[in-house]
């Protein structure tokens, strides 16, 4: 998949934007060597609004850390921020003859823009070394995920960002930058993925202080509603993608993709290393279904391992497609494995390639 350059970060005036890219989807499980879940690992991760709360006093904002590991926080003023930040993203579809995108109930951009703002970095990594779709699916995103990514600062033109109109200004001058600045910087990625027809839900997150207004877009293709119980099953290493859809859907393929278990970035590092897009991984192969039976007589990847698939089973309400990790864990071990169901869409009269479910599973193996 290739991905747009990034947006700079600036040291002038104008709004600035970081490229959001990529897509994804789902939902995230730990494994163990024996392939046995971290339970409570995973618990609290799914669990974003518990753990330690201290309140900032005087600031309206209250700032939740989850075992380490995220941390949410919220300006009092989020859902007017949110639903300004919708209008104007609808009215950029609209001009466009495009469906509008409904708010989602998935927090992962309002997360991203909390640590962002705590954290003092901007990139589309976070300080666990989480890129944008593992956050989607540790947060219980159960669709594909594109991230826009942008930032604000005070300057003689925002003298500072003390009230909900002062932001909402900011985020209006970030959202027409996306859409009408962004083709010498970013190959119009954030413009592209604004005007994505096949996007349906949009989670917006809004953090700011009086130097900075952090704003994230984390746009989504929620079509399927995946059993996420069974998704994967410890002991002989298999995927399960089962659920309902009410959308005719043509999935083709499941691509998988690799990425080296995360580690920690602390913010002058993602503030000098990290200002770039962010990509789904290395490819390691995938899923093709094979009517035949015989693997050999069927398509193949033309690079990385395909294996078939022990069900695959999709129709105008429902899907199961069922495989095995296992060949692919054997080879490379720990880290993530990125989980993209690829389907053929038609529109502006020609075909595309969207994603419509993933699983970013982490694996520890010794």
């Amino acid at each position: 998949m290739e991905q747009p350059p990034e947006r700079p970060k600036s040291s002038g005036g104008t709004a600035v934007a970081i490229l959001a890219i990529i897509v994804i989807l789902l939902v995230v499980l730990f494994a163990m060597t024996n392939v046995s879940f971290f339970n409570s690992l995973f618990g609290s991760l799914l669990s974003p609004l518990t753990g330690n709360t201290t309140t900032n006093s005087g600031s309206g904002v209250t700032v939740t850390s989850v075992s380490g590991e995220l941390q949410y926080c919220q300006p009092s003023n989020l859902g007017t921020l949110q639903n300004y930040s919708l209008s104007l993203i609808n009215a950029d579809r609209a001009a466009f003859n495009l469906s509008a995108v409904t708010l989602s109930p998935i927090i992962s951009a309002q997360q991203h823009a909390c640590s962002m703002e705590q954290n003092d970095y901007f990139s589309h990594w976070d300080t666990q070394g989480y890129k944008p779709y593992m956050r989607y699916t540790i947060l219980n995103g159960t669709g594909a995920v594109e991230e826009n990514v942008a930032y604000e600062s005070a300057t003689s033109f925002f003298p500072a960002f003390s009230s909900t109109g002062q932001v909402e200004q900011a985020i209006r001058t970030l959202e027409s930058d996306m859409m009408y600045n962004d083709s010498a910087c970013c190959q119009n990625g954030h413009r592209d993925n604004i005007l994505n027809p096949f996007h349906n839900r949009v989670s917006i997150g809004v953090m700011y202080n009086s130097n900075n207004v952090y704003f994230v877009e984390d746009f989504e293709n929620y079509y399927i509603n995946l059993n996420s119980s069974m998704i994967f099953n410890t002991p002989n290493s298999n995927v399960e993608l089962s659920g309902t859809t009410n959308q005719s859907l043509n999935p083709d393929s499941v691509e998988i993709y690799y990425d080296p278990p995360p580690v920690p970035l602390n913010a002058s590092i993602l503030n000098s290393e990290y200002q770039r897009p962010y990509d789904p991984g290395a490819f390691l192969g995938g899923v093709i279904p094979c009517s035949g039976g015989i693997l050999n007589n069927c398509e193949q990847f033309a690079q990385g391992t395909t294996i078939k698939p022990s069900t695959w089973s999709i129709t105008s309400s429902s899907l199961d497609v069922q495989f095995s990790l296992s060949q692919f864990i054997a080879q490379e071990g720990s880290g993530v494995y990125t989980i993209y169901l690829t389907a053929n869409t038609f529109s502006n009269n020609q075909t595309d390639v969207e994603q419509l479910t993933s699983i970013s599973i982490f694996i520890q193996t010794t």
